[in-house]
């Protein structure tokens, strides 16, 4: 299996408003990047694959002294770290959560708790009352003082229970651990389960209801022995779990289990068209009627007025205006354009939103403009000849000479 990197689905919870960020690059040792959101935060993928000059295809593995994905390590900041003791050696992340805005979801954490026992360690978390759901935000996994070969790396929740897994074959490494974790209310899922492999090489996928996911837990184990490590890697693009947990050669059997969660794909969103009113010269007392399919959507506007973001059916729709009171049409030209043609009709489909845009230019007064238009082609006349303007000079007149003009119907 190739080295994945794909990209990551957006998540959107039953009932309550999602927006996915990610952060993706290459890195040594312990990394901070700027990562701000508003609301909880779950994880929804990631990715860590040691590198060799920025070449996802080389193959390069190392021993492991820690892998880390902390949000919210500062205000707005993600620290992160894929390494071994000497902290030297490049690799490429993408991590992936979805900012959720539901004042249900409970967030908390445990921080630099020590295991000595053989490898795993279990804790009982603080479960809320009700049918809340465990989901991951960020953990740490960090060997003390030295790096190993790897074995088992995981954290399952299992009810309140949490099991936190970082070994090599001798199952004697003491590691410190962290984990950042929410209580997401089971309502705000369609759908909670599990996939799993069994005796897979280098990676695996497995078919998940389509939806938007999240990760709830995860443990990786190598069967046979325990190796240098190039990649760990957990993806939920829309419909799949995706894994990736490997050595260099690729050729060493793994057991796997990835815990999940599922939220419907929401509806699409209605269309949406706006309509802008833009008047020259912007300080013009012209005011009008903007309309969407013959119905007023907006009274009296000026410059800079407009509908707002309407939601419209699906399909073509046509905007126009009318003259507000005290505003004659047969004063200004009107243009027509945005997303609009130039009659004004637009269609707009699901989770699209347009925007058209009515001009209206004020009209010189008539005599004005008759006066500038007989000097410009008095000056045209004299094009060529020695030190008369040129013809762009010409233009130039007759545009200040307009500008300067009355407005046609006083104002």
């Amino acid at each position: 299996m190739k080295p994945i990197s794909a990209a990551v689905t957006i998540l959107m919870l039953v009932a309550t408003s999602a927006a996915a960020q990610t952060m993706e690059g290459f890195a040594k040792g312990l990394a901070d990047r700027n990562y701000p959101h508003v609301g909880a935060l779950l994880l929804d993928s990631f990715d860590f694959q040691f590198t060799k000059n920025r070449n996802l295809a080389s193959e390069v593995d190392h021993h492991l002294q820690q892998i880390l994905i902390a949000p919210d390590f500062g205000p707005g900041r993600l620290r992160l770290g894929y390494h071994d003791k000497n902290s030297d050696d490049e690799y490429f992340y993408r991590i992936s959560h979805v900012s959720v805005n539901n004042s249900r979801i409970q967030s908390a954490r445990r921080n630099l708790d020590i295991c000595s026992d053989r490898g795993k360690c279990t804790v009982r978390l603080a479960k809320p009352a009700g049918d809340f759901v465990f989901v991951l935000v960020g953990f740490q996994l960090s060997f003390r003082g030295t790096d190993h070969h790897i074995d088992e790396i995981g954290l399952l929740e299992n009810n309140g229970d949490l099991t936190v897994f970082f070994n090599d074959k001798s199952d004697e490494a003491i590691f410190i651990w962290s984990v950042q974790f929410a209580w997401v209310p089971r309502d705000l899922f369609s759908q909670v389960g599990e996939s799993s492999g069994a005796g897979d090489r280098r990676g695996a996928s497995r078919t998940i209801p389509r939806g938007r996911s999240v990760i709830r837990g995860f443990k990786f184990n190598f069967r046979d022995n325990d190796h240098h490590i190039r990649a760990t890697s957990v993806l939920t693009p829309d419909g799949r779990v995706e894994v990736l947990y490997a050595d260099k050669n690729g050729d060493d059997r793994f057991d796997w289990q990835v815990q999940w969660a599922v939220s419907p794909t929401p509806p699409p969103a209605p269309p949406r068209l706006t309509v802008r009113k833009v008047v020259s010269p912007a300080g013009d007392p012209g005011r009008f009627n903007l309309r969407i399919d013959g119905a007023v959507r907006a009274s009296g506007v000026g410059n800079g007025g407009s509908t707002g973001a309407l939601e419209v059916s699906a399909g073509a729709h046509t905007v126009s205006e009318t003259a507000a009171p005290g505003t004659n049409l047969a004063n200004y030209t009107r243009t027509i354009g945005g997303a609009c043609a130039s009659s004004g009709k637009v269609t707009v489909a699901a989770d699209q939103s347009k925007t058209c845009t009515i001009t209206n230019v004020r009209k010189p007064d008539p005599a004005c403009a008759d006066e500038c238009e007989a000097e410009r082609e008095e000056c045209m006349a004299g094009v060529g000849e020695p030190g008369n303007p040129t013809a762009a000079g010409c233009a130039k007149q007759r545009t200040e000479c307009l500008a300067a003009c009355p407005p046609q119907g006083g104002g």
